[in-house]
């Protein structure tokens, strides 16, 4: 009985001595204060498994079905409006043909749902609207009264980007890139995430005290022109 109790007191310091560093495991920073996995942040269900390639069939049929899309647009050298516009013609001209040839035969003809709008979604939307229109004339109310001169320099700094962005692209073109980049990026991350994670805090880092500098040597310029203003 002796060596059975001594067995079982070894066997259970062991067990607390393993499970004792992996408890007190430090948590690594992450860029932005960020504790949620990759898929986490992505929404963590089917959307997330595409996106990260766990289901590479979906994956593949996707991107394999935008870019044929892509080069269809590119090679026909016709508008997207210009194409929604034809299919539509052929699907409408279609239903009517159909509905008058099966009340012809006496048979059935296509059966569709009515389509209704409630007013619970007219006014969610409506809602959403609003806030994200009231945020942009904030936005702009701020910038125009010279408030905040960050916030000026942040709103033109992205301005400028989609001005040269959308001159190097035309709008079917950027929605491919995009495509193509939300198809790649979080797998990437998703591999080398340790690695893109300290060059992102570096470079955080570095933008932080940047940003640091221009605040001090913008703060003195206000000041010196106010001390002006009051001589």
């Amino acid at each position: 009985l002796k060596r059975w109790v001594t067995v079982d007191a070894m066997a259970d310091s062991l067990s607390a001595e393993t499970a004792t560093p992996a408890a007190s495991a430090p948590v690594r920073d992450r860029p932005f204060g960020r504790t949620k996995s990759v898929r986490e942040l992505l929404g963590g269900g089917k959307a997330a498994d595409v996106l990260l390639w766990k289901d590479w069939k979906s994956s593949a049929g996707i991107l394999v079905s935008v870019a044929g899309l892509w080069i269809v647009f590119e090679r026909s050298g016709f508008t997207l409006l210009t194409i929604l516009a034809d299919v539509l013609m052929i699907l409408i001209s279609l239903v009517f043909a159909w509905a008058q040839v099966s009340s012809l035969l006496n048979k059935p003809g296509p059966a569709f749902p009515a389509l209704r709008l409630s007013e619970d979604v007219v006014r969610s939307t409506a809602l959403r609207l609003r806030d994200q229109a009231n945020r942009a004339l904030l936005l702009a109310h701020d910038v125009a009264l010279g408030k905040d001169y960050m916030l000026l320099i942040k709103v033109l700094s992205t301005l400028y980007l989609i001005s040269v962005v959308g001159g190097w692209f035309h709008f079917l073109t950027l929605v491919f890139t995009g495509v193509l980049v939300a198809f790649t990026l979080p797998l990437l991350y998703d591999r080398y995430e340790d690695q893109v994670d300290a060059h992102l805090s570096q470079a955080l880092a570095q933008i932080s005290h940047a940003k640091s500098l221009l605040e001090d040597k913008m703060g003195g310029l206000l000041k010196k022109q106010k001390q002006k203003k009051v001589e």
